[in-house]
């Protein structure tokens, strides 16, 4: 996960994130244009130096509904590429320091995380197609709209993420 604004200066180096969840397309068979929705369970990190603690993290829960624009760039063969566009919402689930509490000297505290966090997402993918099903293969980029802190905090910034995603759909 990136940040923008202060709030990079203050989590100052990034890590990873995972998502994972149930997708569905309509149409599903090989129509020019198309809707995607989604409905994800994504982990979120960033880090920090702290003087007293030394390094450490804020990890950030989602459950994120996407609801996406699909493009097919070429309809035909075994090879399909695609770009996906539109909004998503994010509703926090948790967000915690590791390793501990708060000690009083954070940059950021976990509880100053938004509850809601809307945005969007512009992808690229491509589906390969076989006897077996679809293997899809996408990039995406996602920003969000608003700050990651509450407004309280005083800190701007907001998050985005590039994140690879695959997917796999069986024949009929």
């Amino acid at each position: 996960m990136g940040v923008s604004g202060e709030l990079a200066d203050s989590l100052n180096h990034r890590k990873w994130g995972i998502d994972g969840g149930i997708g569905l397309r309509w149409p599903r068979s090989a129509r020019s244009w198309g809707v995607q929705g989604e409905l994800l369970y994504t982990i979120r990190h960033r880090s920090f130096d702290d003087e007293d603690v030394g390094h450490r993290s804020i990890t950030m829960t989602y459950i994120q509904a996407t609801l996406l624009s699909r493009h097919l760039l070429r309809s035909a063969g075994k090879h399909r590429p695609y770009v996906v566009a539109g909004p998503y919402v994010g509703w926090r689930r948790s967000s915690d320091f590791a390793p501990g509490g708060i000690v009083g000297d954070e940059p950021v505290n976990p509880a100053d995380v938004r509850a809601t966090e809307p945005g969007v997402i512009l992808g690229l993918g491509s589906d390969l197609i076989s006897g077996a099903g679809r293997a899809s293969f996408e990039a995406r980029f996602s920003r969000g709209f608003v700050n990651v802190l509450d407004d309280s905090a005083g800190i701007d910034g907001v998050a985005y993420t590039f994140a690879l995603l695959v997917a796999f759909t069986p024949s009929r």
